[in-house]
């Protein structure tokens, strides 16, 4: 051993490896060693901020009635997490009350949060929750809170699975289940709330499933199975609509205490595109495209019922009244029914109608008026009425103010007799026989007065004049009236087939526009038929 000799590696002109080691390596190594002890140095500042900020809120929460199972600091992520959150108002537990799996506040600004004392951070995720609540009816608490308030800005809020419900004298109005995403909310003041929000805002996505919404004392609840949402896309789309009255036929009405339609509404789904969110902070709502599809609408009116409305505008004058400017380049509706069913004051059992397969186009609808635009929206659809005959109407409306609203259209090729479900019980006539081959309408019309054309053709009609009893007697002197009249009056115009009627009525103020095209075909067929036409 004593001739062993260590070994130190030279290079080729005998320099010493060891004693010339890069000094790239000795600053890495230097490096990692700080980076680590920086690493540990935050892990354990977290764990010592976690506990002390865990202490803190939790005697904060207990203030307030709240709680909560862990609370953990991230400094690498600058992120809070909050698990197992439960919290009920300490005044009423019952109405206002949240339970949260899981809160995550992650890209935190320390620098905004401790200089300018202004809630920094990238996102804020909410997991997996419940929350139940009741608007506080109390001014002064808004006031309050927003004095407690200070500056925030997250730039993307996350709600996952949650459910909320809100409630007013203990019935639940809304309750949903949010899936969605936000960016990004902002809050300076509550004095410029709107503009906050308007500044911000990028992007809205996501879900709301499950919504119901009932007013407390209401006629309706709605459901709905899903509303999506992509503002980047600019789409809404809301699947399986449903309005559903809280009470039967007969007993709608009597909650009122007077006349009133019940509806029955179910839609299959309804897109829309083309919805511009940025202008909605603007009270602007800008549409391109409202798609209806596999509507069924019921309406019941009970007309025994005491008659008490007030005025009813014309469809543009109401809409003008909005607070919010509205501009729908088109509206689309197909494979729809309409039914309407009416108990007429001296009627022993209500009478119907009902449009099927319904289709319309509604194009270039606005409340305000601009002069590079059209000036009228205009509404033109198809239907089969009574499943027979086939209905073709075109409406205009008035965008630029006037008062001049028209209606024209065609009913052709139905058996008179289908329309006796409504003859019978509101008019006592049933038709026994006849052909309607053509019926055409012009008319136009204001706030106060119709006016107009109906033409008729048809052939074979007989008619029936019914008594006013539960068994539809017959009244035969009438019936032999009124069938010598129709004949004689067919014999008169042998050489023109097509009679024509007057419409000239006076609006009732007191009902809406629907009335108003209906006694105006009346009043026009009454004309024709009986002999009395304006030609």
């Amino acid at each position: 051993m004593a001739g062993f000799r260590k070994i130190i590696p030279v290079n080729h002109n005998g320099d010493n490896f060891l004693s010339k080691r890069p000094a790239s390596r000795r600053i890495f190594k230097w490096f990692a060693i700080v980076i680590i002890s920086l690493g540990i140095l935050l892990v354990c500042a977290g764990y010592i901020l976690s506990y002390y900020a865990q202490k803190k809120a939790e005697t904060e929460f207990q203030k307030v009635n709240g709680s909560f199972s862990s609370l953990k600091i991230n400094l690498f992520e600058r992120s809070v997490t909050v698990h197992d959150i439960s919290w009920k108002s300490p005044e009423d537990s019952t109405e206002n009350k949240a339970s949260i799996y899981r809160i995550k506040l992650q890209g935190i600004s320390l620098f905004q949060l401790i200089i300018n004392k202004q809630l920094y951070a990238q996102t804020l995720r909410v997991d997996s929750g419940a929350i139940s609540f009741k608007p506080s009816q109390k001014k002064d608490s808004v006031q309050k809170s927003s004095r407690k308030s200070f500056p925030f800005e997250i730039e993307n809020v996350i709600l996952h699975d949650v459910f909320v419900e809100l409630k007013q004298d203990s019935v639940t109005q809304i309750e949903a289940l949010l899936n969605l995403r936000y960016g990004a909310l902002k809050f300076d003041s509550l004095g410029n709330l709107n503009a906050s929000l308007r500044s911000a805002f990028r992007y809205f996505q996501g879900d709301i499933a499950h919504v119901k919404l009932k007013k407390a004392n209401g006629l309706y609840a709605s459901h709905i199975d899903k509303i999506k949402f992509d503002s980047e896309d600019e789409l809404l789309s809301i699947d399986s609509l449903k309005l559903i009255p809280m009470q039967g036929k007969y007993e709608f009405a009597h909650v009122k205490g007077k006349q009133v339609s019940r509806l029955d509404l179910s839609v299959r789904n309804i897109d829309i595109s083309g919805l511009n969110y940025n202008t909605i902070f603007d009270s602007l709502i800008s549409i391109r495209k409202v798609a209806v599809h596999a509507a069924n609408l019921h309406s019941f009116r009970d007309k025994r019922m005491p008659f008490k409305n007030g005025l009813m505008d014309l469809p543009m004058k109401s809409l003008q009244k909005l607070k919010v400017a509205l501009e729908i380049d088109s509206i689309t509706i197909d494979s729809t029914k309409i039914t309407v069913e009416e108990f007429a004051e001296q009627a022993t059992q209500p009478g119907h109608i009902n449009f099927q397969n319904l289709t319309a186009l509604m194009t270039g609808l606005s409340n305000r008026y601009y002069n590079n635009k059209p000036k009228y929206s205009q509404l033109d659809a198809q239907a089969k009425l009574m499943g027979s005959g086939l209905i073709t109407a075109s409406f205009r409306f008035p965008l630029d103010g006037s008062p001049l609203y028209s209606a024209k259209g065609k009913i052709a090729n139905m058996p008179l007799s289908d329309i006796n479900p409504i003859l019978e019980n509101s008019a006592r006539v049933r038709i026994e026989s006849g052909q309607l081959n053509e019926l055409y309408f012009n008319f136009n019309y204001t706030d106060l007065k119709s006016e107009g054309l109906v033409e008729i053709n048809y052939d074979n009609l007989l008619i029936t004049v019914l008594n006013a009893d539960k068994e539809k007697s017959i009244d035969k002197v009438k019936t032999v009236l009124v069938n010598a009249f129709l004949k004689k009056t067919k014999d008169e115009s042998t050489e023109q087939r097509k009679r024509i009627g007057a419409i000239n009525i006076d609006r009732d103020r007191h009902r809406f526009v629907f009335n108003l095209w209906w006694k105006s075909l009346q009043d026009g067929l009454k004309s024709s038929v009986l002999g009395s036409e304006k030609k």
